[in-house]
Formats: structure tokens, sequence, C-alpha cells
């Protein structure tokens, strides 16, 4: 009985009731946090991400790199000859093969020349191959040429400044070209490195650095003949020698004698006028005035005098140039009278050469009073251009 009794008052313990929470607290629940995105994608992000990075490449600058013999060109010492030309050095060298080291001495000429040329090849950007598109640093045009006009033809060659301006803008393009797969091994590119200039060379004619238009601006609005005094002072050192211009001016024998011929040709009906040339006169401004005697023997009253710059040809030459370029302004019955030229003789030569001999060099003065003769007289025997309002203007 006392077991029973005992076994009676003995408490049975539920498993389920210890597993209860206390009353003052809240349930904690068992059940799986709600979330949208599973497990195993959590995970997978940062892999994706990791992912994406590694297919962005980073963009880099394209590194210029030269051409496999292609040089790298510095400058050196400008050199001036005898006669004021200013001659530009360049040493080209390539570090991986010090044997292809070069020295280039080049004048201003030279480098017009070749940049005509070379500038065609680097026009467009089709002249690259593809296979060396990741070589070479092109161009869509070739860099230009430095300025050349009357500010740096009055500043003078010698100048500090104009030399230093081109000389940093030709090592430019030098190195530009070096970098283009077709201007570097062009004809006209080793041509311009292999000949090498001789520094005796006077400046030829085609060499100007400037044209006549830009040259006149710098002169004095009274003609293509006309300039500042100062400019004369300031360019002096730079004339070339009288021997070579004189050279240059002087025109063939076979015309000469031709103009020769005209001008002592018969007068057609004692109406056409001789014109001979008079002293010619130079101005306080430094204009020169170039007179002629023009005169009828067998009518002494029709004498006329002029006295024109050589501007003033010029205009009228312009002119009656457009009423001599054809033998069909020759009237028929008038053939066996008069000489013609199929165009009119042309006009003394008005350039840089002369600029810089000076509008007083006694030489230059007779050889444009001769060719000027010429033109009267080749006029005064054209039937149309004689009698023509442009003239008859220009006698008056």
């Amino acid at each position: 009985m006392g077991c029973t009794q005992s076994k009676a008052n003995e408490q049975v313990v539920d498993p389920a009731a210890t597993s209860q929470p206390p009353v003052d607290q809240p349930p904690v629940s068992t059940a799986a946090p709600e979330d949208s995105t599973p497990a195993n994608s959590v995970e997978a992000t940062p892999a994706v991400e990791a992912e994406a990075e590694a297919e962005t490449p980073v963009e880099e600058k394209p590194e210029v790199k030269a051409a496999d013999g292609a040089l790298n060109f510095v400058p050196g010492e400008v050199t001036f000859n005898e006669h004021g030309i200013a001659f530009y050095n360049f040493d080209g060298s390539n570090p991986a093969d010090p044997s292809k080291d070069i020295h280039v001495s080049k004048r201003y000429s030279e480098f017009k020349t070749m940049h005509t040329e070379i500038a065609k090849l680097m026009a467009s950007e089709k002249n690259v191959p593809a296979d060396q598109q990741d070589k070479f640093q092109t161009y869509a045009a070739l860099p230009a040429l430095p300025k050349a006009n009357a500010v740096t033809f009055l500043r003078g060659r010698g100048n500090k400044m104009v030399v230093e301006e081109r000389e940093a803008q030709f090592v430019k393009i030098l190195n530009a070209i070096a970098r283009h797969p077709i201007a570097f091994q062009s004809e006209t590119f080793t041509g311009f490195l292999s000949f090498q200039s001789k520094t005796d060379d006077v400046m030829h004619p085609n060499g100007i650095e400037f044209s006549i238009t830009e040259l006149s601006i710098a002169k004095h609005p009274g003609g293509a003949d006309v300039a500042p005094s100062s400019a004369m002072k300031e360019t002096a050192k730079e004339e070339p020698t009288d021997d070579y211009a004189s050279t240059q001016d002087s025109e063939p024998a076979t015309e000469r004698k031709t103009e020769a011929a005209i001008a002592n040709a018969k007068t057609s009906d004692g109406t056409a006028l001789v014109f001979e040339a008079d002293k010619a006169i130079a101005k306080e401004n430094g204009v020169v005035f170039y007179a002629f005697v023009a005169s009828n023997p067998a009518d002494p009253a029709k004498e006329v005098h002029i006295s024109k710059r050589f501007s003033e040809f010029k205009a009228m030459h312009v002119e009656i140039a457009k009423l001599m370029a054809s033998e069909q302004n020759v009237p028929a019955e008038q053939q066996d009278k008069f000489q013609t030229y199929p165009a009119l003789p042309a006009l003394p030569q008005a350039n840089a050469l002369t600029f810089l001999r000076g509008r007083g060099n006694e030489k230059l003065i007779e050889q444009r009073e001769a060719q000027f003769a010429t033109i009267l007289n080749a006029i005064a025997r054209h039937p149309v251009a004689f009698q023509s309002e442009v003239f008859a203007a220009f006698l008056a």
C-alpha cells in the first residue's frame, strides 16, 4: 500500500509542458524566416559581380609606338649661309638601331615642297593598314607648315622668334611623318632625308618663302613695287648677289631679238607713236616713276610725255592683255601693216628678288624701263589696243 500511495502522490511531468515559455515572455516562433531570396542565390551574388568585373576591360590610353626603324627627330642648330638663308638642322635617331641615325639640314622651301606631297598621304586614316593600327599614332592631316608671310618676311629670316617657331613646327612635322606607316616609307620622305642641301645655294625664285600677294600686304599702298624704307634696311643683309639676280631677271636672247624688231617696226599709217625711255624719278617716299616720251616723226605735234609707276603699268597691262591675246583682234586689211603678238609682252619681274635689290637699284630700273618701252611700243602697233579707252586713259 505504501508503494501505491507513493506512486499516486507522485506528479507526472509532461514533456510538452516543460517546453512552454514563461507567461511573461512572448512565444518564440520556430518557423523558418520568410525570405524571398533563396539561400543559394545570396551566396552566388559575389561570384556574379566578380565575373562581371572580369568581363569589363579597363580602358587604357593607347601607347604611341614608333615603327620598326622609325626615327625620333630632335632639333639641332640653325645655320645661315653667306646669303643669309636659314638652314634648319635635325637629328633623327632610333634607340633600337643606332646605325640608322641620320642628320638633315634643310631650308624652308625644301620643307614646303616635301610637305605638299606628304600631306596627301596623311590626309586620311585609310592610308594606315588595318594590321598596323595598334602601332601607329596617326594624324587626320599633316601638321601645318610654320607661317611664312609678310610679317615673318619683315621680321627677317634671322629673327630669333621666327627661327624658333619654325624649328618647333618642323620637328612636329618630322615626327608625325616618322610615325605614319605610309608617309615614313614614301619615296618623297626618303628622298627628303637622303638628299642633303648645299649651304652655298642661293634662294631660287621658285623657293621663295612667301607669295607675292602676301608680300604686297607689307608694302606701301602705292603699288607692288613700293615698300617701307625700314623694310629695306632690315632685309638688306639678305640681298642675293647682283650677278645671281641679273641672271634670273634677264630674258632669253631670242625674246630680246623679237622685241627689238618690234620696237624698230615702222608705224602703220603715221598715226602710231614710238616710245622711248626718259629719266626715271624716285619721289621722297621712295616710289619710282618711269618716264617715257612718245613721238610721231610724221607729226611732231603728237608728242606725248608720261610718268607712271609700276602699279599703274600693271593695272593697264591687265586690261590690254585681253585685247592682244588673239590675232583676231587685228583687222584683215591691217595684217600687213602691224607686227602683232599672240599676247602682250609680260611685265618686268616684281618678286622677292627685286624687292630685296631695292627700288632704287640702277640695274633694276634699267631692266624695267626696257620692258615697259617694249610693252608700250607693242600696244602702239596694235590697231585695237592702241585705240582702246584703257590705253588712251593711261596716256592722258
